[in-house]
Formats: C-alpha cells, structure tokens, sequence
C-alpha cells in the first residue's frame, strides 16, 4: 500500500450542478477547517512516526503553486499580491 495523505477541507459550489467549472468552487483553507483522514507514515532513527507538519506542507505547497498559477495566468494583481505573501 502507498503512503498516502488525506485532508478534508470545505468547498462550496457557486455554480449550479455537478458540472459547475472551477472557477465556480471556493476552497475555503483556514487551519481550523482543515481535518487530515489519514496521516503520512515517516521512517525516523528506524521507527514509523507521524509528522502533521511535513504533512500539512505535502499537502499546501502544491496547492499554493496551483492557486498562483491561475491568478497569473488571468486574475487581477491584487489578488495575486495578497496571495504571494501566505
């Protein structure tokens, strides 16, 4: 079995229907919204571990890139400013 990691955040809909595009969907990322369902195994000094600090960057750095991408790519500057600095 792969080591995986799973969170569960909030994500609301603004459109109608199943087929709503993205641009249509909020992710709402606020620490204290975010749940982790299976946590990522480590090996450390010979002894599986868990580390929800490595796992919260395995799971927001591509995340971030993601969100960076589009608002280059065709939002405003403001937007990406603020973004810039999470």
């Amino acid at each position: 079995m792969l080591n995986r990691i799973i969170f569960s955040t909030p994500v609301l809909s603004l459109g109608e229907g199943p087929k709503c595009r993205t641009d249509c969907i909020v992710l709402l990322v606020e620490p204290l919204s975010i749940s982790i369902r299976e946590p990522g195994l480590y090996l450390e000094n010979g002894l599986v571990k868990e580390d929800f600090i490595a796992d919260f960057e395995c799971f927001w750095k591509p995340l971030k890139r993601a969100l960076i991408a589009r608002l280059i790519a065709g939002e405003s500057g403001r937007e990406y400013g603020s973004l810039a600095r999470l």
